[in-house]
């Protein structure tokens, strides 16, 4: 929609200038799925659950051995 506007814009050509439904765009854009599994937000989403399972599994462990010992 940005890359619209800007191309648009710089024209002199102001349809839809205040038409805020993204709806028009929906066939140019990646689906749900596609984009919740993008690569940025595996790593935004996949660091701390990854440091967030290991302090749980650290801290079982750490549970286990004490009440083991």
């Amino acid at each position: 929609m940005y890359e619209w506007v800007i191309e648009k814009r710089s024209t002199g050509d102001t349809t839809h200038l205040y038409d805020l439904n993204p709806q028009r765009f929906a066939s140019t854009v990646e689906s749900t799925r596609k984009t919740m599994w993008s690569i940025t937000l595996r790593w935004f989403y996949g660091i701390p659950t990854f440091i967030t399972c290991a302090v749980i599994i650290f801290r079982v462990v750490k549970t286990y051995v004490e009440k083991g010992a």
